[in-house]
Parts: structure tokens; sequence; C-alpha cells
């Protein structure tokens, strides 16, 4: 008989030159997932029966709460979108002025002119930096698609918290 598939041994005391012979009491129950230590799961998978899944719930998991907050939530959506469009525009319009191609130039130019009307500081221009292909980076278009990504994250951070 295989060494795995035998009778626990039985435990031998000797009492003044006796053997005595006791067998362990074998314990018959349903074991659990939870009732095992550690290093043993594995080798009684096979004879559970209905194993416990248990996990932890993650914010995708929590039900998602209707009316107002479902409206608030796709409104938020659709601003962050609109922004984070902006904001990939900005960096866009950033690096063509870094690398100043000649069939842009007019466009561009008319585009940043356009763009930097908006901002609301009066030192346009003063962040600008000469760059090795001939164009110029605009530093305060570049701060500009940095607090758009930056409020972009935040409106994504208020609607999930809206759940």
């Amino acid at each position: 008989m295989a060494r795995h598939m035998r009778e626990p041994e039985a435990q031998r005391t000797t009492v003044v030159k006796r053997t005595v012979e006791r067998q362990q009491p074998v314990q018959r129950r349903t074991m659990y997932r939870d009732d095992m230590p550690y290093g043993q799961a594995a080798a009684y998978r096979g004879l559970m029966e209905e194993p416990v899944v248990r996990r932890e719930l993650t914010w995708d998991d929590a039900p998602a709460r209707g009316g107002i907050y479902a409206l608030g939530r796709g409104l938020l959506l659709l601003l962050a979108w609109a922004i984070r469009l902006c904001a990939f525009a900005m960096v866009v319009i950033v690096l063509l002025n870094a690398l100043s191609l000649p069939f842009f130039r007019t466009t561009l130019s008319t585009t940043t002119d356009l763009i930097t009307s908006y901002l609301p500081w009066q030192n346009l221009g003063l962040l600008a930096v000469d760059t090795p292909f001939g164009g110029v980076l605009k530093g305060d278009l570049a701060i500009v698609s940095l607090l758009l990504f930056v409020i972009d994250w935040l409106l994504c951070k208020l609607r999930a918290s809206l759940r």
C-alpha cells in the first residue's frame, strides 16, 4: 500500500515493560477553506465542499446612485472630456511652436495670438524660450496646458466621489 494511503500509525507508550497501543480518533467533518492552516489549503482543495469566494469591494463594485447624482456624473464627464481635449490641443500648439514648421507658421501665429488673448495675465510671452529647431517654446501656453490636465484630473476625482 502506498505510504500516503496507510492508516495512521499507533502511538506507542512503554509502561513498566508493557506496550500500550492507542489509536487517535479519526475526525470526520466537512473542511472549509477558513478552517485550514495556510500551507494545507492546497492539499485539501479536493475535500472542500463549497469554496467560499471572498474579495474586498472596490469603487467599481459599489452600486451607483441614481437621479441627480447620475446627471451630475454625466455633466462632469462631459466637462472633463472637453477640458482634456483642450489640454491636448494646447500641447500640440506648444510643440508646433517649438518646432516652427514653415508651412504652419502663419496659421500657428494667428492661433497662438488668439489663445494668448484669452489668458488672464498681463506679461504674455514672458516664459518664451528659443529652441534649436528655430521655434519658440511658449512657457505660458505650457503652463496653461498643465493646469488644464490638473483640472481634468480633479473633475474625474469629483465624479468618482459622486458614486
